[in-house]
């Protein structure tokens, strides 16, 4: 059987080179090895000209970051509070606290945010939502969010958001019932 060499070239890309084994293997092998997030190893896995995104978005939608929460980190607006959810989630993992405080409703927003670099957020499960379309002036989203470091747990909330002026806002945890 052929061998596949991993090499990291100075593009920052991880390149394969491939003899017989195919793109088959390779997509097995770098599905086996991408867990959560895998930064160290460069941003994609090239075959030939072709590269697959190897960093997948921290808020776990299956897009890569570029395709997905990458863009309301730099200035995009979400249209839904499941999106701005999914993106706040990903600003947490990421350490982007600025990001966290732009979309936080002035109204219950904090005057400072340090977040805390010995924990490392790394899974977010949406359990439901309510409300938050384009019409809507109000919605919630209710997720899971999975952390390890120097402790390990979870933090469920069902999430409050609010839009004016076309944007959404994250209010707050909504009062239970």
């Amino acid at each position: 059987m052929d061998s596949v060499c991993i090499g990291l070239t100075s593009s920052n890309r991880v390149t394969f080179t491939e003899n017989s084994i195919g793109r088959f293997l390779i997509s097995a092998l770098v599905t086996r090895l991408s867990l959560d997030h895998v930064p160290v190893c460069g941003d994609w896995i090239g075959h030939g000209n072709v590269g697959v995104p190897l960093v997948r978005c921290p808020c776990l939608s299956g897009l890569s970051y570029d395709e997905c929460c990458e863009h309301f980190h730099s200035g995009a607006t979400a249209l839904t509070p499941e999106a701005l959810m999914r993106s706040r989630f990903s600003a947490f993992a990421l350490g982007l606290p600025v990001y966290l405080l732009e979309t936080w409703h002035a109204s219950t927003r904090p005057a400072s945010l340090e977040l805390d670099g010995d924990i490392h957020w790394y899974r977010l499960d949406i359990l439901s939502k309510s409300a938050g379309t384009p019409q809507d002036a109000t919605g919630s989203v209710e997720f899971e969010a999975f952390y390890r470091g120097t402790r390990t747990g979870s933090q469920r909330e069902n999430s409050a958001f609010v839009r004016e002026r076309g944007r959404w806002f994250y209010l707050g945890e909504e009062a239970r019932r």
